[in-house]
């Protein structure tokens, strides 16, 4: 008999009532198996106090549940009679993860859950309450203990609204005059008149709901209650005051001493783990929700508004170089990137005007992005990099936010040393978090050098591309000229009159001033890139210099294992405790234990702060050499300088060297003019036509010698001076030659000869022509390259 008398039952369930999952006002909660299958269920059986409830009371639990049908809400299977007290039982699907008030309660989490969490809980939360508006329902005791988590076969946490014995179906134009709810989740006005007993007013709305679910995604994201007296329930005058007198910006009020001051906030704690642009999202909801005056608060379809375009927006994890910071931005997919930019520089204080994006060790072109949907998809260990353009001066770490120490008292009390070991154990495990943080730093600090590098050595590249293009425009310029200049002994053998001669000198003098000008810009340009290539790029410098750097400031992994040791031993302690409390009295050894593991938790906890502190010092000169590195007066910043001044010269040099190149077109063809008068011989070819615009300057390097068209064939004495054939073979040579790893044409030593025999066949047409020798023979007129 005895052993029958803690089993109850259903016409389908059985359950012990010592397996309690969960204990209320009115009711209690027991694991239960179906008596065929043995799937495991919850089973709430109802208390005397219940039943003291008017029946149509009782009865509008079953009816609600029976109304619900969605993922966020929890299930209902059955409604039975349960076979000794015939009364009825509810019989739910089992939420494996308990309540959200359990998970929150463990030192991992009591300074509140991870941002990816949060999101989680605040999507399941609303998604669960839009269904229960959209039903015409009003919860009435929303609070983490009344939100299940289920873990489902893909191993998701699922989160689902519990617990409906205060709900019932409420319009949003109606209001109810019953009072119901946990008193730390209540709104003010619901709070004075079930609290503190006072008629201020007898109707309410469905909008107190939402007071009640900006305290509990206030608790989720901190740990503790954003509203809070000096001793708790027995302090309640103070609570309402602090609810009812609050701005409508603060979001929390705490009395820390008796009698002492309220200390407001409108941001959440700094030990809250969110990252800055979440903390600003989630302040605007918590600071209109948690709102006294119900004519400011928000309305249900403008909250739920709120966070579906919150949960839909994409997170672009950002590393800010100079500051060491991670960030997590939130974009919607479907806004300008200058939105983003916008919110980076309102985020970081860095101007999109000097924001330089890197992203798989290249510089990221934002130009390329028409929407933030078509920013990279990034993660905590492969962000966006952020560097700031121009000089830039590095500041110090950030010190991170850590909380404050628990004060360990010498005085023996199991119930305060659980609360104790709690408190200890979390402030390790903050610890542990924050220096995986620095880890990941440590990381993403390395990841930027490389980077960087990268994209030096890419710069580098791409304009020693471009120098070359432009050398080939020099060149041409440089032959032209000079080949104008040797034309004009043969002007004055063909009698030309010296004002047209003077004219064409005087226009050669200025293409030459012209092109000593550009040319001194295309040295300057090429004495950069070879300081460059010699200092930086040649051995991989800056590498290396970065990596003797960094094998000096290496975060520990033995201190990081310690740090993880000790707070793992600070949990069992923690464990320990509890096991204690719930056996209330203790035997003399297990006492002195206790006390022993007391003290050890104390020191464990000073142990763990030397060991961050150490750790944030290493990250500290870490972060300092790697501005020596990089930042003002750096070796890096200078060649990056070099490399800016060479980006800002080359690209008008090309469009300069073609109007030259043009006016030396138009000299040519003024002289073959002039010839053709004065011999009075037709030319052989056809006249020139007017110069082509040269190509624009790309990356590729095609080598290109001077056009001699304008002096395709000039007939003297009856021998054609066939200089285009010479060249000809010169470009067809040069053509035919492969580039080098820098993008240059080796020339071989063949061709050079025969660049210096053709330069020395001109110079023997000159002297030939000084000394009037009117006849040339066509073998020496005809030499060709071979």
């Amino acid at each position: 008999m005895a052993a029958t008398q803690g089993i109850r039952s259903t016409k389908t369930y059985i359950w012990y009532l010592k397996d309690v999952l969960g204990t209320g006002a009115t009711s209690s909660v027991y694991l239960g198996r179906h008596k065929k299958n043995g799937d495991v269920v919850a089973v709430k059986m109802f208390n005397h106090l219940s039943y003291m409830r008017p029946r149509d009371v009782q009865q509008r639990e079953f009816e609600v549940l029976l109304k619900l049908n969605h993922k966020n809400i929890i299930h209902l299977d059955q409604i039975e009679e349960d076979q000794i007290s015939k009364q009825p039982v509810i019989v739910m699907e089992l939420c494996t993860g308990g309540s959200l008030y359990t998970y929150l309660d463990t030192p991992e989490n009591l300074y509140g859950l991870k941002e990816k969490e949060f999101l989680q809980v605040l999507n399941d939360v609303s998604a669960g309450m839009k269904h229960l508006r959209d039903k015409g329902i009003v919860h009435r005791d929303i609070k983490p203990g009344n939100i299940m988590m289920v873990k489902g076969e893909d191993g998701v946490i699922v989160y689902k609204l519990a617990d409906f014995g205060a709900a019932r179906e409420l319009e949003d134009d109606e209001a109810f005059k019953s009072l119901y709810g946990t008193e730390e989740y209540l709104h003010p006005d619901l709070y004075e008149r079930a609290v503190l007993g006072k008629r201020n007013r007898t109707e309410f709305t469905a909008q107190t709901d939402l007071w009640s679910l900006g305290v509990t995604f206030f608790h989720t994201a901190t740990g503790s209650l954003p509203f809070r007296a000096h001793g708790g329930r027995n302090n309640r005058d103070v609570m309402h005051r602090i609810t009812t007198t609050k701005k409508s910006s603060m979001i929390s009020g705490v009395q820390e001493v008796p009698n002492g001051p309220i200390i407001w906030s409108e941001d959440l704690p700094k030990t809250c783990h969110f990252s800055p642009d979440m903390r600003h999202q989630v302040k605007t909801l918590l600071s209109h929700t948690m709102e006294c005056n119900i004519q400011k608060m928000w309305t249900f379809d403008i909250f739920f508004d709120f966070v579906q375009r919150l949960t839909s927006m994409r997170p672009v994890d950002v590393f800010v170089a100079p500051t060491c910071e991670c960030h997590i931005v939130y974009v919607e997919p479907q806004r300008k990137v200058a939105d983003f930019q916008d919110k980076m520089a309102h985020l970081t204080g860095i101007q999109p005007e000097t924001q330089s994006l890197l992203w798989d060790k290249e510089v990221f072109d934002l130009k390329k992005c028409l929407k933030c949907e078509d920013l990279p998809q990034t993660s905590p260990d492969n962000p966006l990099i952020l560097v700031r353009m121009g000089a830039e001066v590095f500041p110090s770490v950030k010190v991170p936010s850590l909380p404050t120490q628990p004060k360990t008292a010498t005085h023996f009390s199991v119930q305060q040393d659980s609360t104790l070991a709690k408190n200890c154990s979390a402030v390790m495990c903050y610890y542990v978090n924050v220096v995986g943080s620095l880890a990941r730093i440590e990381t993403l600090i390395t990841q930027t050098v490389k980077a960087v590098v990268v994209v030096l050595r890419m710069d580098y590249m791409k304009l020693r591309s471009e120098h070359s293009a432009v050398k080939s425009f020099c060149l041409q310029a440089d032959c032209r000229w000079r080949a104008l200049e040797r034309s004009l002994t043969l002007l004055v053998l063909t009698g030309v009159d010296g004002a047209s001669l003077d004219e064409i000198k005087l226009r050669i003098i200025k293409c030459k001033e012209r092109l000593y000008e550009l040319n001194k810009v295309c040295d300057h340009v090429e004495s950069s890139l070879d300081a460059v290539e010699k200092t930086a790029i040649k051995d991989d410098y800056l590498s290396s210099q970065w990596e003797g750097i960094r094998q000096q400031l290496v975060l520990p992994v033995e201190k990081i294992g310690r740090l993880k040791v000790l707070c793992e031993e600070g949990l069992s302690t923690y464990k320990h405790f509890k096991r204690d409390k719930q056996t209330k009295q203790l035997s003399y050894n297990e006492e002195q234990i206790h006390r022993m593991d007391k003290e050890k938790l104390a020191k464990k906890m000073v142990n763990a702060k030397k060991i961050f502190d150490e750790l944030f010092e290493i990250l500290k000169s870490l972060h300092h050499n790697f501005g020596t590195w990089h930042g003002t007066g750096s070796e890096t910043r200078k060649f990056q300088d070099q490399l800016t001044s060479a980006m800002y010269r080359l690209p008008d040099l090309p469009h300069n060297y073609k109007k030259v190149l043009n006016e030396l077109s138009k000299i040519e063809d003024k002289v073959n003019e002039l010839v053709r008068s004065k011999s009075g011989t037709a030319p052989v070819s056809q006249p020139p036509t007017a110069p082509k615009e040269t190509t624009e300057v790309t990356t590729s390097i095609t080598p290109s010698f001077p056009q001699t068209s304008g002096f395709s064939r000039v007939r003297y004495g009856g021998a054609d001076y066939r200089t285009d054939s010479l060249m000809s073979s010169v470009q067809q040579l040069i053509q035919d030659l492969p580039l080098d790893s820098l993008g240059m044409v080796p020339v071989p030593r063949a061709v050079k000869e025969s660049l210096q025999q053709y330069e020395d066949s001109l110079n023997t047409f000159k002297v030939q022509l000084e000394c009037g020798n009117g006849s040339l023979s066509r073998n020496f007129a005809d030499n060709r390259l071979t």
